[in-house]
């Protein structure tokens, strides 16, 4: 079957009632990028009024691909209907595609079986022709002239400037604290910070070693992936040794993104469970893992002065005998568990009427039927602070993600702080209260085209069990929480990051 974009197409299909439908398939036709829709559609006659028809859906999967002959599994939820008169699978080209592009969608092959998903899971099978992705990227590897070897002890480190997302803060921290230790040293190692932005711009005469900040990040994204990747392939023939810093936000990462990694010559990541991700799909370049750190103004005992207005007003509203759960939504709803705490915080502020739940992030109304704060102010350091310290509890029950610093963060400043008890919070179990993760097959990012594996699923009834301890005992907790923070304050700094990070990089000669 042919997609383009002005005609969806429609396979029937015989469903059953409430079960997962297994759907295998290969992508052929395109050179290009393309995103396409999967949904279930079942049609049933109206019980009442016999002359209309219900229509009832899946969730929607989306799938990107490059590649030609790329092999996929899906699994997709069968909603519950007690008879239908017609129901087919629905493939539909992504509106903002070209009208040009076609994908061809064969060899389909359709299974239902009685397995638990939280919500549509695609997986990438090996190609049947060995393609990936990244093969595709390096036909448009320029032929560069053998340069000369940097003489200098130089790192020229790419990463956004000019964001404020947690790659630009992780990386800026790398930054400062390596120019901190080498001037303190008295090493002359030079320390250059490039914006991704100029990578396309950048044409050295010699060869550098070169420290990438996202890694994979910038490839997935549909409209930077062919500017990306030819200036990844640029900079290849200029490197001397590419680094690269990137997460797992799932158990698996795609073929495509395993070959990018295997061009380079280091891979860091933050947690275990990142570097098993990586090494389990198949990446042969060394994976180190390399934790995140907590800013100098977490390090301080004591309150902080506050000026952030919001802020203020948050602890007016603590001082009034109210409990405060903080919870950091910026993106990814799914990934970072928002429905969670969505439906446990109505089942806790049925139990406890003076609980508010504080979410810090962009406003919005996917909290609506509980008492909720909103911080959608940017905050400075010490209100940052403030923020942690005003809150009573932490909650981060994550699907998938590499490190989560907000987590670590509230531990630090002695906040008791609930997680998932699985995946990158694993290496710093012993710090948090782990909610218990059920059988339940789920996806932190359905569709990516990086992240492909799977996630855990926090159980809600332990979840709320253990919330709810928390508030009753909340005095217990804080005198515990006091103890661990003075640990975490030892290990986790970013001058403990940017020694073992400097160490890295000796071993792997980025540093002669």
């Amino acid at each position: 079957m042919e997609l383009i974009r002005t005609s969806p197409i429609q396979f029937n299909i015989k469903p059953i009632s409430g079960s997962t439908l297994n759907l295998k398939f290969i992508v052929k036709g395109s050179r290009n990028i393309i995103r396409f829709d999967i949904r279930v559609i079942v049609h049933s006659k109206n019980p009442i009024h016999r002359t209309m028809t219900d229509m009832i859906s899946s969730d929607i999967l989306g799938l990107s691909t490059l590649v030609e002959d790329s092999a996929y599994k899906v699994l997709i939820k069968i909603p519950e209907f007690k008879n239908y008169t017609k129901s087919y699978i629905i493939f539909t080209i992504d509106p903002n595609e070209s009208l040009y592009k076609k994908v061809f969608v064969e060899d389909i092959n359709i299974e239902f079986s009685s397995q638990k998903i939280d919500g549509p899971v695609i997986e990438e099978i090996p190609s049947p022709n060995g393609h990936t992705k990244s093969d595709t990227i390096f036909q448009m590897v320029s032929q560069y002239n053998e340069l000369p070897k940097d003489s200098k002890k130089r790192i020229s480190y790419i990463y956004s400037l000019y964001a404020n997302d947690s790659f630009a803060i992780v990386a800026s921290n790398h930054v400062k604290y390596l120019k901190y230790k080498y001037i303190a040293e008295n090493e002359h190692i030079e320390i250059e910070s490039i914006d991704w932005s100029q990578l396309g711009s950048i044409s050295w005469n010699e060869k550098r070693n070169v420290l990438l900040h996202p890694f994979l990040y910038p490839f997935s994204s549909i409209g930077s992936f062919a500017q990306n990747s030819r200036n990844f392939a640029k900079l290849l023939g200029m490197k001397n040794k590419i680094g690269g810093f990137d997460v797992a936000d799932s158990n698996r990462i795609s073929s495509f993104a395993v070959g990018i990694v295997n061009r380079i010559d280091l891979m860091m990541v933050p947690s275990g469970f990142a570097r098993d991700a990586y090494i389990s799909s198949g990446v042969t370049t060394p994976v180190e893992i390399l934790p995140h750190g907590i800013i100098d103004e977490f390090l301080r005992d004591g309150p902080v002065s506050i000026n952030n207005s919001d802020i203020i007003k948050l602890r007016k509203t603590k001082e009034s005998g109210n409990i405060l759960i903080l919870y950091f939504l910026i993106h990814s709803e799914h990934r970072k568990g928002a429905d969670l705490v969505r439906n446990v915080m109505k089942r806790i502020q049925k139990k406890f009427e003076n609980v508010y739940l504080v979410v810090k992030g962009p406003n919005c109304s996917y909290f609506s039927g509980v008492k909720t704060i909103h911080i959608t102010s940017w905050v400075s350091n010490d209100d940052l602070v403030a923020l942690y310290d005003t809150c009573d509890a932490c909650i981060c029950p994550s699907r998938g993600g590499g490190f989560e610093l907000n987590a670590l963060e509230a531990v630090s400043r002695g906040i008791p702080t609930l997680v998932s008890g699985k995946g990158c919070f694993l290496d710093l179990i012993n710090y948090f209260i782990p909610i218990s993760i059920s059988n339940i097959a789920t996806q932190s990012l359905p569709g990516n085209a990086v992240h492909i594996g799977y996630g855990c699923e926090p159980d809600i009834d332990d979840f709320e069990a253990k919330l709810t301890d928390v508030i009753d005992r909340i005095d217990h907790w804080k005198n515990r929480y006091k103890e661990i923070s003075k640990e975490v304050k030892d290990i986790y700094t970013w001058k403990v990051a940017a020694n073992k990070l400097d160490n890295i990089l000796r071993n792997y000669e980025f540093i002669a």
